[in-house]
């Protein structure tokens, strides 16, 4: 009888161990997946800001190829301020800042070659400029979901076909609607800079597109590197299941951008 409940004991304790086990398991599981999604969320978060808080080696690499990658201007004195050189070399079709090609990237940040990424920079606003006829423009401006925004302040900027060295003060003003839109006038033989303005929150655009200016004070004046109105700068055609995203808020000649970064493998 007593041989019967130590067999009866023996396998109760068994049981337990074998419940315990399984429950380990599956705890350990579950945080060896946390820990994994964790470590690529703060791969991708280490990146970005890799990226835009770092100038780079040298500083003022703009032109040249740098030994150590990083967007930050040089001279900036706030965070997630870049440089319109530096970022000007991830869209291919402006041959006077060299392309950085992916295998150059995944090297400076020291990637493998199985780890592709996606940059995106946008306008915090879309701005669009359309020609209504001889003597008008209709601008509108919307949010980057495609939402017209209203009560933002419109200046219009015009720029003869040969700035000068001192730019240009001749402007305009409006405010947009509840459709997001507003009218300026049109001046013949001359370009327009508009500058949208939201709270301190401010977006540029220009007619015709990608004009070598930048706004400075209360004038258009000549910049190295034409307007960036939208980049997408992929390393690779998506595949893998394992993807991360990050995005912030930048600064590029005082206007506001939309800077996102997905990396994949």
């Amino acid at each position: 009888m007593n041989a019967i409940y130590e067999y009866i004991l023996a396998g109760f304790m068994m049981f337990v161990m074998l419940v315990a086990l399984h429950a380990n398991l599956q705890s350990l599981i579950a945080n060896t997946t946390a820990l994994m999604m964790e470590e690529d969320y703060n791969m991708a978060e280490s990146l970005i800001d890799m990226i835009l808080l770092s100038p780079g080696n040298p500083a003022n690499w703009g032109s040249t190829t740098p030994t150590l990658f990083g967007l930050a201007a040089q001279e900036a004195t706030r965070t997630y301020v870049l440089d319109p050189r530096k970022v000007i070399r991830f869209d291919e079709t402006h041959t006077d800042y060299p392309w950085i090609s992916p295998g150059e990237l995944r090297s400076l940040l020291g990637l493998s070659s199985d780890i592709n990424l996606v940059i995106r920079i946008k306008p915090i606003f879309n701005i669009s400029i359309e020609s209504l006829s001889n003597e008008k423009y209709k601008i509108t401006v919307k949010n980057h979901k495609g939402v017209p925004l209203a009560n933002v302040n419109i200046t219009g900027y015009y720029m003869p076909e040969l700035i000068g060295p001192n730019g240009t003060e001749n402007s305009a003003k409006n405010v947009t609607g509840i459709d997001g839109s507003c009218t300026l006038e049109k001046i013949n033989g001359y370009y327009l800079v508009v500058c949208a303005d939201l709270i301190g929150i401010k977006t540029m655009q220009t007619d015709p597109p990608y004009l070598r200016v930048k706004v400075e004070g209360n004038q258009v004046v000549p910049s190295e590197v034409p307007v960036i109105t939208s980049l997408n700068y992929t390393s690779g055609k998506f595949y893998g299941l394992s993807t991360d995203w990050a995005a912030r808020y930048v600064e590029i000649d005082g206007f506001t951008y939309y800077f996102e970064l997905e990396v994949w493998r």
